[in-house]
């Protein structure tokens, strides 16, 4: 007997998800990088604790941003 194969749609909503996590992955990297990028320059710019301690909040928030973007599914 001619064991039934795989149906075409099955296999698509693990593409979906595939390419909804890589999308997801690449704004979090966008995300984090940017913001990096960012305090980096305004740590060379102005380097104050001021400055320093705005740095680190903001790096706090897009952290947390960031995890709640890949841990959303």
């Amino acid at each position: 007997m001619n064991e039934p194969s795989q149906p075409a749609a099955a296999i698509q909503p693990e593409v979906a998800i595939t390419r909804e996590r890589t999308k997801q992955a690449t704004i979090a990297g966008w995300t984090g990088g940017m913001t990096a990028m960012f305090a980096a320059g305004a740590l060379t710019t102005n380097a104050t604790w001021p400055v320093a301690v705005g740095v680190v909040a903001i790096a706090a928030m897009v952290a947390v941003i960031c995890h709640g973007i890949l841990k959303r599914q």
